[in-house]
């Protein structure tokens, strides 16, 4: 499914319907941590991604968080608070969001991040501005 924000109201629409697909997405999944992220490409289902980089001041380190940082969904924090959360990032212009799993992790720095460890690529959706 592509997301296209051409109106507020087709807007709440996508975003009821990509919650609920990513909402089906998790339930089919075993993992123990979940979570979303926005990339420029669009990984392979399986996929396990690479880790992510500290930011400062808005610049990128060659500094390792540890694991793939995402929005943490799953587990009782709603998709929609994720995708709330990722508005900025979506909001940049076209790119994919990527539903991430994985069995261990940490908290990160920023609001609602989860670092997961070994974080494997389960789904993702393509969005356009």
């Amino acid at each position: 499914m592509t997301i296209k924000k051409s109106n507020r109201l087709d807007a709440e629409i996508y975003t009821a319907l990509l919650c609920s697909e990513i909402q089906v997405a998790i339930d089919e999944h075993d993992y123990q941590l979940f979570g979303l992220r926005v990339d420029d490409r669009k990984p392979a289902e399986g996929e396990e991604m690479p880790e992510s980089h500290i930011y400062e001041d808005g610049e990128k380190t060659d500094e390792l968080v540890g694991g793939v940082s995402t929005l943490a969904v799953g587990h009782g924090v709603p998709v929609a608070r994720a995708l709330a959360g990722m508005h900025d990032y979506i909001a940049l212009g076209r790119g994919w969001i990527t539903l991430v799993g994985g069995d261990a992790g940490h908290r990160g720095v920023d609001d609602g991040e989860a670092v997961i460890h070994g974080g494997v690529a389960l789904r993702s959706w393509r969005v356009e501005r």
